[in-house]
């Protein structure tokens, strides 16, 4: 399976596609192993923690603006 061509389409899909090579198979337990061994993972565009329960935490940026 050629996963370079999904490498560049967003951080969450560049995760998967590296734990994917890590495992060296596309076993969905072997690859949620692996992504559960995971505590960070630097893509393209921005930078993905996980905790301790697997879940991403991605930084969140909210400005709000008020019209007068």
């Amino acid at each position: 399976m050629d996963l370079d061509k999904f490498r560049a389409q967003n951080t969450t899909i560049e995760l998967l596609v590296d734990a994917v090579k890590k495992t060296g198979n596309d076993s969905p337990d072997k690859v949620a192993e692996t992504l559960h061994n995971t505590l960070e993972f630097q893509g393209n565009y921005e930078r993905i923690r996980l905790n301790d329960k697997g879940d991403a935490v991605i930084p969140l940026i909210v400005t709000q603006y008020k019209l007068e």
